[in-house]
């Protein structure tokens, strides 16, 4: 029985006991999901769309040389003009999970009908396209999936990617930039743009640069303070900020206090393996460490974690917080400063976020609470299809 023939008596009001059994969404009720989580992330416009039938999937790619032209000369074959590199790029989705409990109350007294299905469904799309948003960015994919304690360390997300296989920009080199602010305006713009290879820049129509709220709105305002024209575009409103005319997308959940490695800081690694849940580390040397530091463990990996001192006792440190992921002995212990944002620069239909319509709903009643769970679980990967078409300014920060 489909999701929705669950629903069809409109007249009757919606109880726990309307949900008997799991229930699989209809194709057309899962792209109606699809289609509440896209329009309420970033994904929209900004990056490619895979829905998908089956886990797997396969996508062709198609790259054409840069040279197909050749002389034409009587009564010889030239060969072959165009050359041709056929690969193919995969997705695989791992399977995610929500949870809303619903109370009694609002089951029983609020909403009806098919009208639940709709307001349960975009509820839960709207806190899922936040996280979904996140994991398409920072997700790392751990070896091991069936130790994953966060969604993030299912996929590798798009800036982890330019991090480890794209053209990687900071903001913070003097040497390229002049100063270590960090501060966006156009002479980082130009060296990112100039970053991405010239045969990946014949549409920018379709190139995006993708940025942090905050990040945007300091460019907002760096051209607000300029004095020019009353012919200028940003004066006149005309649509959203550019620069060389590719879009500035401003990313709401892009975070903007992303670690920044201190140089000339602390650099140690844990003496032991830590468990999650303990706010104490022990590390191989203490002797730089000091309460109030902030530090990163696991920097880069995906078991990054961003803690800080309270204490430090021999090379035993008190953190303020217990650890949130466990750690292996041996794991990177840094000094950082959590104001960092990084910028990311690709054509949109690079990015690429599969989801399967295979959506499944079960209910778990809780008697003794008067409410009821709803479990939807999901199935989605992240890919790029070519790292070389990315890069990534980071060590950006907001003024």
């Amino acid at each position: 029985m489909s999701f929705a023939k669950q629903f069809v008596n409109k007249s009757s009001v919606i109880t726990p006991a309307s949900f008997t059994a799991s229930a699989a969404l209809s194709k057309e009720e899962a792209d109606r999901f699809i289609d509440y989580v896209v329009d309420q992330s970033f994904l929209k416009n900004n990056a490619r769309i895979e829905r998908m039938n089956a886990p797997t999937k396969t996508i062709a790619k198609v790259g054409i040389g840069r040279k197909i032209l050749k002389p034409a000369k009587s009564a010889t074959d030239p060969g072959n003009t165009v050359s041709i590199v056929t690969d193919q790029l995969g997705l695989e989705t791992k399977e995610i999970i929500a949870i809303a409990e619903i109370s009694d109350d609002s089951l029983e007294d609020n909403i009806e009908g098919d009208a639940f299905v709709d307001h349960l469904m975009r509820m839960i799309a709207s806190q899922a396209a936040n996280e979904l948003d996140f994991m398409c960015m920072y997700g790392k994919r751990i070896p091991n999936p069936n130790e994953a304690t966060d969604i993030l360390q299912l996929v590798n997300g798009w800036f982890t990617v330019a991090r480890e296989q794209g053209h990687v920009l900071n903001a913070r080199d003097t040497g390229l930039f002049g100063d270590a602010n960090g501060y966006i305006d156009p002479p980082k713009l130009s060296r990112v743009v100039k970053a991405l290879p010239n045969k990946y820049r014949g549409n920018k129509g379709n190139l995006r640069i993708l940025v942090a709220d905050d990040i945007y709105q300091d460019y907002n305002d760096y051209l607000g303070a300029r004095a020019v024209s009353t012919a200028d575009p940003y004066l006149l409103g005309v649509g959203r900020l550019t620069y060389s005319n590719i879009p500035l997308s401003a990313v709401s959940l892009l975070p903007v206090d992303r670690p920044v490695e201190v140089v000339g800081g602390v650099a140690t690694t844990l003496a032991n393996a830590q468990a999650a849940g303990t706010d104490k580390i022990q590390v191989a040397d203490a002797s730089d460490i000091e309460a109030g530091q902030t530090l990163a463990l696991g920097l880069g990996t995906g078991y990054e974690e961003v803690v800080t001192v309270a204490s430090v006792s021999g090379t035993t440190i008190t953190l303020q917080s217990d650890l949130y992921y466990p750690h292996d002995a041996g794991a990177s212990v840094k000094q950082i400063t959590p104001n960092g944002s990084d910028l990311l620069l690709t054509d949109y239909r690079n990015l690429i976020f599969g989801i399967q319509r295979d959506i499944k709903w079960e209910t778990e009643r809780h008697a003794r609470r008067r409410s009821t769970s709803f479990v939807m679980t999901l199935r989605v990967d992240t890919q790029v299809e070519n790292p070389d078409a990315l890069v990534l300014l980071e060590g950006l920060t907001s003024k």
